[in-house]
């Protein structure tokens, strides 16, 4: 990996990503309810830049001797893009929702505070306990820093496939035409 290409990915990911922060923190009528999501994933996005970029590229040009090391890296590697994924799931979920309730009774009830919160938190709770497998089977094979055993690889893509790449995509795509079907009516 280039480390040029990860110095500007990295530069221009954090540049972004603390505009919209500061832009939150700096206009009140910008932290709202309906933002939190969107906030959610900003900061996501940071965390991904920071950790994964660096320890992707030690990874690729260093070996490495600590096992820790090796499975904290994979662990909150795939935090990161679980949180992510289904930030933008939720973010389509309470779109539906809004649309749902606001088409029949006339106004909308979802911005509700602790129900926004709930629905972050069990996006970090999924992700958490989705990337436990990461820090029970990464390893040190051939002085690199490997996911999971070569025995259970099969498994854990298949795993991964399913939920980190088909099911977040049907559920937006369900949800999108539910909310489509439901502005239409």
């Amino acid at each position: 990996i280039n480390p040029l290409f990860i110095a500007i990915l990295l530069t221009v990911g954090l540049i972004g990503n603390i505009l919209l922060l500061s832009i939150f923190i700096k206009y009140k009528d910008m932290r709202t309810i309906a933002k939190f999501k969107i906030r959610n994933l900003t900061v996501t996005d940071c965390i991904s830049l920071l950790i994964n970029l660096p320890a992707a590229y030690i990874r690729s040009t260093s070996y490495w001797h600590d096992v820790m090391r090796c499975r904290g890296f994979h662990y909150i590697r795939i935090v990161v893009v679980i949180v992510s994924t289904y930030s933008i799931v939720m973010i389509s979920l309470q779109r539906y929702l809004a649309v749902k309730i606001f088409s029949k009774d006339g106004c909308c009830t979802i911005g509700n505070r602790i129900k926004t919160f709930i629905m972050a938190l069990s996006v970090w709770v999924f992700g958490l306990l989705y990337s436990i497998p990461r820090i029970m089977e990464s390893s040190i094979e051939q002085e690199m820093c490997a996911d999971v055993s070569e025995e259970i690889l099969p498994i854990i893509v298949s795993i991964d496939f399913v939920f980190i790449c088909i099911l977040p995509s049907v559920l937006i795509v369900a949800l999108s035409a539910f909310t489509a079907s439901n502005i239409k009516t």
